[in-house]
């Protein structure tokens, strides 16, 4: 008796929860629940790109060597200029004794999906004119036209934000005896 007592007790409870190989109705998500989660964009979760003003952009670091930049891992990209050499999102200038005199990013949001950061603020994502970039940067002087755009020396020229006549921008890190060469 207490077996049987014991089954329709089972029994009921099967009946109450829905049946053992199915899912809960708790535990289904509805189709469209599942639809809207495949259609929001996806956050990147890398940390932005450090830009530091007369001393480097993320890993790249002047007068860092050209064996230290191999070992970043970053693939490898040519240059017309035996000087410049393409690591990941950086664009790097070898000088004397094989070490970076400088080194430059885009501000695409392309190249760099997490963003770049000076001074502890983040720089506008591709911006169409210099404007919003110097008032995020903060101590620069004003943009002087070049013959392949625009650019203008921040924080005593150790920091450079150049416009390409393409329309691009990128942030540019050197010594401040290193100009850009443009």
């Amino acid at each position: 008796m207490k077996c049987s007592v014991l089954v329709l007790v089972l029994s009921a409870l099967g009946a109450a929860t829905g049946c053992a190989n199915e899912p809960s109705a708790a535990r289904r998500r509805p189709a469209t629940r599942a639809l809207a989660d495949a259609a929001m964009p996806r956050t990147n979760t890398a940390p932005p790109i450090d830009v530091q003003a007369g001393v480097g952009i993320g890993p790249v670091l002047i007068g860092a060597s050209r064996a230290s930049l191999a070992s970043l891992g970053f693939t490898q990209r040519p240059s017309s200029d035996p000087h410049v050499v393409h690591y990941g999102p950086y664009t790097v200038h070898i000088g004397e004794g094989d070490a970076v005199d400088w080194v430059e990013v885009a501000l695409s949001s392309r190249d760099v999906p997490a963003g770049l950061v000076a001074y502890g603020r983040p720089l506008p994502v591709d911006p169409t004119t210099l404007k919003p970039v110097l008032a995020a940067l903060g101590s620069c002087d004003p943009a002087q036209r070049t013959e392949g755009g625009e650019r203008a020396l921040c924080d005593h020229g150790r920091l450079t934000v150049i416009r390409s006549s393409a329309g691009g921008i990128s942030v540019h890190v050197s010594r401040p005896e290193v100009a850009p060469a443009r």
